[in-house]
């Protein structure tokens, strides 16, 4: 997958959601085509116990289960696998990134020097699975939620580490661009230089 960097920008860390998101609807894969499959058998072996009238409505019902099974794996199980497909984290030098959809894309792009804090919180079984949720915090209250990421607290470490590499910029220097300050009002005094 290209991503769009700057000059001198480089990937880090490109990653995934947890899999384990994918538990339930690969064992829901594997239940709705057999309950169908069992409902449709069970009306076509007891067909003839039926009485005259309902007889030939057999057939319309079983494909009525066969259409229901077809739209519950759309719904529970391609959807939600395809919603993971399409979401990736990417840790960049300079840029945290979101990317969710495969058709139509929403992307959110956080600058390193931006971030304040840096939180992880993991439930009892993300834990387990060694994942949980990036919490970073922009500041002003501005904070963006990274669910299910792989190896969380590695992914923490790591983005702490591309912060603190960041090169020091000339605001931070001291270096005041050549703006003069008035010394005695503490105020731009209007004068750029040549």
């Amino acid at each position: 997958m290209a991503y769009q960097l700057a000059p001198g920008e480089r990937v880090i860390v490109a990653t995934r959601p947890q899999a384990g998101s994918l538990v339930w609807p690969a064992v829901l894969f594997v239940l709705i085509p057999a309950a169908c499959a069992f409902g449709a058998g069970w009306l076509t072996r007891h067909r003839l116990s039926f009485t005259p009238a309902v007889q030939p409505w057999v057939p319309a019902a079983v494909w009525a289960i066969a259409a229901l099974g077809l739209l519950l794996v759309l719904l529970y199980c391609l959807r939600p696998l395809l919603r993971w497909l399409g979401t990736r984290y990417v840790l960049t030098n300079r840029r945290l990134i979101r990317r969710r959809g495969l058709l139509r894309r929403h992307e959110v792009r956080a600058p390193l020097v931006a971030v304040h804090e840096i939180g992880v919180r993991q439930s009892l079984l993300q834990r387990a699975r060694r994942c949980g949720d990036l919490i970073v915090d922009m500041g002003n209250g501005r904070a963006t939620v990274y669910v299910g990421v792989p190896e969380v607290a590695l992914f923490r470490d790591i983005t702490l580490e591309t912060i603190e590499e960041l090169p020091q910029t000339a605001m931070f220097d001291g270096f005041n661009y050549g703006y003069e300050l008035d010394q005695t009002r503490d105020s731009w005094n209007g004068t750029l230089p040549q």
